[in-house]
């Protein structure tokens, strides 16, 4: 894995508290591929494309709502198998979604923290 990126998109069409509220998600990039990992309350989605506007304005073949730029971004200390090993160490994956405990924000933050080799990122409020 070359990069690792937070990326925010907006919960409705129309916001005016996008500052605070919106859905997190993380951004990889592989010598020739790209990647989105992120957790909702449908579980974890792992999502793949030669382009990275692929994976950052769409989910499951859909629009996201507003996306914004990368909020945080780093390079990657993992090759994305040992990446992928690393997200069942802290149980990221196999724990339950909460909206306010264990959230989007919650997993993006777990997700980039752990995989960037010098940078940190906590979703704030």
């Amino acid at each position: 894995i070359l990069n690792v990126c937070v990326y925010k998109n907006n919960l409705f069409f129309v916001q005016i508290t996008s500052w605070i509220l919106y859905h997190a998600f993380v951004v990889l990039q592989t010598e020739n591929w790209w990647w989105s990992i992120e957790k909702n309350e449908e579980g974890v989605t792992i999502q793949g494309s030669e382009f990275r506007e692929c994976v950052c304005n769409d989910y499951r073949m859909k629009a996201r709502k507003k996306v914004g730029g990368p909020i945080a971004e780093d390079t990657c200390r993992y090759s994305f198998y040992q990446f992928i090993d690393m997200l069942y160490g802290p149980d990221a994956v196999g724990s339950a979604y909460h909206l306010v405990k264990n959230n989007c924000k919650d997993f993006s933050s777990l997700v980039f923290n752990v995989a960037a080799s010098s940078k940190f990122w906590y979703p704030g409020v």
